[in-house]
């Protein structure tokens, strides 16, 4: 039987309402990640001390004050501009898109490979960890891992490659075995997990920093942390200099050295008073004589040290017996003002040819990546979202090697491949996308 006309109506303006609200649901829920990092980095100026070194000036269509990035250059900064002509024109290699991966149905926060470099992770605001084999040229899934109740906003492979340590907003890190696609356990935490991380070579161990100003260090083996370091602002991002030792980046600028025997920090390093927020700490390569030297006895190593402010800074770091930096440069290009992402670095001089694409690139393609180290660094601006800006250093010359394209969204993280020169991208576009450096066509 048919309706009356009017119920009809009603019926069609219901469903336009339910579909409109559906639509705004989906908006809200994508941006609970932004918004909370906004609320953060917020928290992080209002409490922390003035400087007269810090100008402040509006972003266009924002509501945050942002730090002129004028007020961190030295004379001697070595800096590049977006402007993609100002790359070299003599640069021989170029990143080419080689996947583009579906499957998650929200934002993808975090990405990263295997230490093997044969499966590729994934975590999403979906609240799904997500593994890939990518050792083909057609995407497959192997695993979807349910079981955080909010975004997951972080993720690290362990040593060997079996597991995949995550963080969540759920206040939660939880374990995941990816030979059996089962959970190995869940360890409860005070505040968002911002950043976790095993140790390089003891999978065991692991910590976690969180929003609540915590830096927990957990034995797996164990249902609570063994060790709860308190900072005095949020940690946004951490490394495990070695066994006893942890580097952390917090909310108010602080580059910070912990002992975990002692269990307290120190040394504490802010750049030129600047207490702009540090989003995220990247490790580069080895800047010793002797490539094979255990962390443990590095004399020098590349950091790059996002602060929210469109202004990527490399340092040159060493830890003889206390750690000291020295400026090496700042680098513009990207847009990340207010905007949580992550750079990540490539030593082809330390790399051999194995393992993903191994028989899909040609010896003059893997040629193209040697002798080099790349610097990768997300974007967030919008109608020119890319994956980033590819950093070549020659020499300690800086050179803008290119301006990937290709996401239709912002970009929060990149990643490279253990052995070869292929790039990954996580986007708030819900996909994640595979980069192969070859010679220019």
């Amino acid at each position: 039987m048919d309706l009356p006309h009017h119920k009809m109506r009603d019926l069609r303006v219901l469903k336009n309402r339910v579909e409109a609200l559906e639509k705004e649901n989906a908006a809200l829920r994508k941006s609970l990640f932004e918004l909370s990092s906004r609320f953060n980095l917020l928290s992080s100026r209002i409490l922390a001390p003035p400087s007269d070194a810090m100008t402040f000036e509006p972003i266009e269509g924002d509501v945050l004050p942002s730090t002129s990035a004028s007020s961190f250059d030295d004379a001697d900064d070595m800096i590049y501009d977006s402007d993609p002509t100002h790359a070299k024109s003599k640069e021989t290699a170029q990143f080419y898109p080689k996947m583009e991966i579906k499957g998650h149905q929200g934002a993808v926060y975090a990405v990263g490979f295997s230490p093997r470099g044969d499966l590729l992770a994934s975590g999403s605001f979906d609240k799904t960890l997500r593994i890939w084999d990518v050792s083909h040229t057609q995407q497959k899934e192997l695993h979807c891992f349910y079981g955080h109740t909010l975004n997951v906003s972080t993720l690290w492979w362990s040593p060997k490659g079996g597991e995949v340590l995550t963080g969540s907003y759920d206040q939660t890190s939880k374990i995941w075995d990816v030979e059996t696609g089962k959970a190995k356990g869940s360890w409860n935490t005070d505040g968002f997990v911002q950043c976790v991380r095993f140790p390089e070579d003891d999978d065991q161990m692991f910590g976690s920093g969180t929003s609540r100003n915590l830096l927990a260090i957990f034995d797996r083996r164990h249902p609570e942390a063994v060790i709860n370091l308190q900072n005095d602002a949020m940690i946004n991002s951490f490394c495990f200099i070695n066994e006893h030792r942890i580097l952390s980046g917090d909310s108010v600028g602080q580059l910070k050295t912990w002992d975990l025997r002692a269990m307290k920090c120190i040394d504490s390093f802010v750049y030129e008073n600047n207490r702009r927020a540090i989003s995220h700490v990247a490790w580069g390569p080895l800047r010793s004589s002797d490539p094979e030297k255990p962390r443990n006895g590095i004399t020098s190593q590349l950091i790059a040290i996002n602060s929210y402010d469109s202004v990527l800074r490399v340092f040159d770091w060493e830890m003889d017996p206390i750690p000291s930096y020295r400026h090496i440069a700042s680098l513009r290009g990207h847009k990340n003002k207010n905007w949580p992402i992550k750079s990540c670095f490539w030593s082809g001089r330390r790399q051999r040819p194995l393992g993903l694409g191994s028989n899909q690139l040609s010896h003059e393609e893997i040629y193209a990546a040697t002798n080099r180290d790349l610097l990768a660094e997300p974007s967030s601006s919008l109608p020119f979202a890319d994956t980033g800006n590819a950093l070549d250093q020659m020499i300690q010359d800086w050179e803008l090697m290119q301006r990937v394209e290709g996401h239709t969204d912002r970009i929060y993280d990149v990643g490279f491949h253990p052995l070869e020169p292929i790039m990954c991208s996580a986007s708030a576009d819900f996909t994640v996308r595979l980069w192969v450096l070859r010679k220019k066509k």
